[in-house]
């Protein structure tokens, strides 16, 4: 997926977005035609990275999973993820971080310096 995006001009850091649900020229596996995909591709090699999650609202969520590069799970965000529905900034980590932790994260610590969602 990353690479994909990088071919069509995404960069490191940067969200790709698809403005209205997919259909079937996505190749994405098991696209749901029925939700709104972002993927953030962010890179921890300078350092760690703040992905803000908005909290869920009585008519609208936000559902997804933040993996490293190898498309392994670091953790759930939203109802069913570390943050319950309620929102929450999600720390993630570059490989062997030693840095101080800021109070108020959910600290993902990825195994990878690139990863995505």
């Amino acid at each position: 997926m990353l690479q994909a995006a990088l071919k069509t001009g995404a960069k490191e850091n940067e969200i790709v977005y698809w403005s209205r649900p997919v259909d079937w020229r996505n190749q994405t596996l098991t696209p749901n035609p029925d939700a709104i995909y972002l993927m953030p591709f962010f890179n921890t090699k300078h350092g760690p990275i703040v992905l803000e999650v908005p909290p869920a609202t009585s008519d609208s969520s936000f559902t997804g999973n933040i993996d490293d590069i190898w498309q392994m799970p670091l953790e759930d965000a939203g109802p069913a993820g570390a943050d319950k529905g309620a929102g929450g900034k999600y720390l993630i980590l570059p490989p062997g971080y030693k840095g101080k932790l800021p109070a108020g994260y959910i600290v993902l610590r990825s195994p990878t310096s690139a990863a995505t969602r």
